[in-house]
């Protein structure tokens, strides 16, 4: 064979193994310091929600600008807005929405926790007790007064105390996490949003490294997944080698949190800050990410 065939022949072998191997990547997510538990030290900063809520719960911050928190106590969902953007501590009262007539009137009483609100339009929220989903269309994006409720689901078939709840980016997975199972559990939606949708469901055993975990939340990209672990004052990260699918999912760190009693996590838009709600003081405090 001569040099030219040879060259041809190694070339074709080349793109072959190329395009091989383009069918089988799996996408790549750098690894950055943002959204890194471990590097994360708490700042000054801090909001004090106690003058519009009691036994505040699950909180969630939307573009540094909004911020939800589902109150237990008073039975209400309360929004601020943040004046300065991307500053918690900037925080003023914007809206609030009572749950009375939702949370509170099944044989599970009122132990409202978890709350979601859709990002990207601000026009769906859902609300969760123990094992019960609720969910509310908005009239007016990001207003939660103008609620209207549209849709319930009862999980009790599944979920035994779950107080956490997230969902996928497009809406095609619902996530719970589960205190007495110690598990997470993840519903398949076959119409995205729609909690009356449920099709395939998975979970993952989190025994090993959980005694009460009490909030869910992940990486903007699938890739971890963060727990919130109440009797461990720990806030936990796990691994998925397949994005968004926790059954591959494994333990990866951990950090702890000196709160008296944390009951809620969330990051902000771009990773480099998170926040918790201490339910004790009804203050959310501030984390930053640092070098």
């Amino acid at each position: 064979m001569d040099k030219i065939h040879c060259f041809l022949l190694s070339l074709f072998v080349l793109l072959l193994s190329t395009n091989c191997s383009k069918q089988i990547s799996v996408p790549d997510y750098p690894e950055t310091s943002a959204f890194d538990i471990s590097l994360l030290k708490t700042t000054a900063n801090f909001f004090n929600t106690s003058e519009y809520t009691d036994n505040a719960r699950a909180i969630q911050v939307v573009g540094d600008t909004l911020l939800f928190v589902h109150s237990r106590g008073n039975n209400k969902v309360v929004s601020f807005k943040l004046e300065t953007k991307g500053d918690i501590g900037s925080a003023v009262y914007l809206h609030s929405y009572s749950t009375e007539n939702f949370v509170g009137t099944t044989d599970q009483g009122n132990h409202g926790h978890g709350f979601f609100i859709r990002q990207d339009d601000l026009r769906r929220m859902w609300l969760f007790n123990r094992t019960e989903i609720w969910e509310f269309d908005l009239k007016e994006a990001g207003n939660i007064s103008s609620s209207i409720f549209s849709d319930y689901l009862d999980l009790a078939d599944y979920v035994e105390r779950g107080h956490g709840i997230f969902f996928h980016p497009e809406g095609i997975y619902l996530y719970i996490d589960d205190r007495n199972k110690e598990m997470i559990h993840q519903f398949n939606l076959t119409t995205s949003w729609s909690i009356g949708s449920l099709d395939e469901y998975v979970s993952l055993d989190i025994s090993e490294n959980h005694e009460a975990v009490r909030a869910v939340t992940f990486h903007p990209n699938g890739g971890d997944m963060y727990l919130l672990d109440t009797e461990l004052q720990k806030i936990q990260q796990y691994k998925l080698s397949n994005p968004w699918k926790i059954e591959t999912a494994s333990f990866y760190q951990q950090m702890s949190v000196s709160l008296s009693n944390p009951r809620s996590f969330a990051w902000n838009s771009d990773g480099s800050k998170a926040y918790v709600m201490n339910t004790d003081d009804g203050v959310i405090y501030e984390f930053a990410v640092g070098d």
